[in-house]
């Protein structure tokens, strides 16, 4: 959803859209069994995990150029300093041996964010884009807390 609480992804052009599909609802509700969702800032969120527990963060990406700048999913962008304070984040999680693997644009940004911590470029095919032409693999970096 935007800022304005409405969704900004194209419906599609569906003759017959399942709005309703009892059996994957029930699917997924089954698997949310015992988990337990939060929304909230993730530095506060993130404060209650503990050795043992896995994190996967998956933040807006840092912008890889001026047009392909979407930051802002929430009433608050999430900029530079909030990808700085994850970057921070992550660090603590595996100062406190919590296994977190974060994945962000490969990019000059993230590889100066993430340097003191395990990283690898991965190859990541992207089937949207307005241009046909650029449809294909991308660079992403995958950061980890841990070494093993």
């Amino acid at each position: 959803m935007n800022r304005s609480g409405k969704f900004n992804v194209p419906f599609g052009r569906y003759k017959n859209p399942v709005i309703c599909d009892a059996s994957k609802l029930r699917a997924a509700a089954g698997a949310l069994q015992g988990v337990k969702l939060v929304h909230g800032d993730f530095q506060r969120t993130l404060r209650g995990a503990k050795s043992g527990d896995f994190v996967y963060l998956d933040p807006p990406y840092v912008p890889l150029s001026a047009t392909s700048s979407f930051t802002a999913y929430a009433r608050t962008p999430f900029d530079g300093a909030a990808q700085a304070r994850l970057a921070g984040v992550l660090r603590d999680l595996g100062a406190r041996k919590v296994r977190a693997l974060l994945s962000n644009s490969d990019c000059d940004e993230t590889r100066q964010l993430y340097d003191q911590t395990l990283s690898e470029p991965v190859p990541v095919r992207r089937a949207i884009n307005s241009v046909a032409a650029r449809r294909g693999a991308v660079g992403e970096l995958l950061v980890k807390s841990y070494a093993y």
